[in-house]
């Protein structure tokens, strides 16, 4: 069964994230939509899950070892991790997240 189970040379997968969030910031309705698509490297075979998983946990792991984020134990990303340094190196490595802010009614 395995064999049928791999991926031909040609053949990609995908990470595909849509996130919407709508509310209340400083009294203002908001609502913020972020895309994410990310597909498997034919020339190196890093699978998109691969590259999802292994490439954010690289970079905190860089931000760690450099000081970048000194707090110690169980952190919350969207609190300890910083966020535009972070959204860079995603960027810098291939992956795009794409950010709509708008202030219509939700």
């Amino acid at each position: 069964m395995g064999p049928r189970l791999q991926y031909r040379e040609n053949e990609k997968d995908l990470v595909v994230m849509l996130n919407i969030f709508e509310g209340l910031l400083d009294g203002q309705e908001q609502r913020r939509v972020s895309r994410l698509l990310i597909e498997r490297d034919l020339q190196t075979g890093l699978m998109a899950m691969s590259k999802g998983v292994g490439f954010t946990a690289s970079i905190v792991t860089q931000k760690i070892a450099n000081g970048q984020i000194s707090e110690k134990g169980v952190l919350a990303p969207s609190i300890h991790v910083p966020y535009q340094p972070f959204m860079n190196e995603l960027s810098h490595r291939g992956i795009q997240v794409k950010e709509e802010i708008s202030d219509e009614s939700v």
